[in-house]
């Protein structure tokens, strides 16, 4: 249903595919394909579900039908076909993107891999965090509860959440990081005090931390095996810290298969300790 990569203005669609989105963009015949994707109904059961007369129930599976989303089997139950459901599970991909339209407003998914856009259903389950202190707060949640590993691909080092690493190392929680190859060192990475460069250099040479690095970062992720938290740029490429996060394991699928795209492609990390580095005058 959503084509990626394809010149829309080139192609000659047919005149089922409008009279599709006609007969399913009707609020009724909408929840009666839900309703039917749960179990077989009859006439009678439609109707009390959807406190409509048995006329405008008779109207809409009318319409259903001739769409070929729906049938009624010999004992008198309505059910989907498989059309219907194949509809269904498409129309899914517009769920999550539709109940977060601010958000997608000015925040863009343009450079991730084609094949997870198509997949953005698989976010449905996902919480918005609305702003920076609670999507921080789901970071620092994700390394918190993380019994086996964490996984975050970045812009720039998580420093707010060193003390929270330090513990999860210390249970012994491996992690792999991928970084912005430009925010490693230098006029980014400006710390606070002394111990915390000296805590960021060891818990950098730690064998339980694997890095690397990547010249762009198309969305911030951080994930473990209970939850993952995520954010996509703005439409000027940057990070405003306004995202998502989910425990669904549909949600934590998507985020794990797309750091390790990620990761496939990253490089070795080679940096500057943070020692090293001498603060501006």
């Amino acid at each position: 249903m959503i084509y990626i990569g394809e010149d829309w203005s080139s192609m000659s669609l047919p005149e089922e595919f409008y009279d599709l989105l006609f007969e399913i963009s009707n609020e009724y015949r909408h929840r009666i394909l839900l309703l039917l994707q749960k179990k077989a109904l009859r006439l009678t059961d439609i109707t009390k579900e959807m406190d409509l007369n048995n006329p405008e129930t008779r109207r809409h599976i009318s319409r259903l039908r001739d769409a070929g989303l729906m049938k009624r089997d010999i004992e008198g139950f309505y059910l989907l076909t498989p059309f219907g459901e194949l509809v269904l599970r498409q129309l899914r991909e517009l769920e999550f993107t539709s109940q977060h339209k601010e958000y997608f407003k000015s925040h863009s998914l343009a450079n991730l891999p084609a094949n997870f856009i198509s997949k953005i259903s698989d976010l449905s389950g996902s919480i918005l965090a609305a702003n920076i202190m609670d999507f921080l707060y789901n970071i620092e949640t994700v390394i918190k509860e993380a019994e086996e590993y964490v996984w975050f691909n970045v812009d720039q080092y998580p420093l707010t959440t060193l003390s929270y690493i330090v513990k999860a190392l210390e249970r012994g929680v491996e992690f792999r990081t991928i970084e912005h190859e430009e925010r490693i060192t230098g006029p980014h990475l400006i710390l606070q005090a002394p111990d915390e460069a000296q805590t960021l250099s060891r818990v950098r040479s730690t064998p339980l931390i694997e890095q690397r690095t990547s010249s762009r970062v198309d969305v911030v992720l951080f994930l473990s095996e209970k939850r993952c938290v995520f954010a996509f740029p703005d439409i000027d490429g940057k990070f405003d810290y306004r995202g998502f996060t989910a425990t669904d394991q549909r949600a934590l699928k998507w985020c794990r298969d797309l750091f390790l795209r990620y990761w496939e492609v990253a490089e070795p990390k080679v940096y500057i300790s943070p020692t090293e580095y001498v603060r501006p005058r």
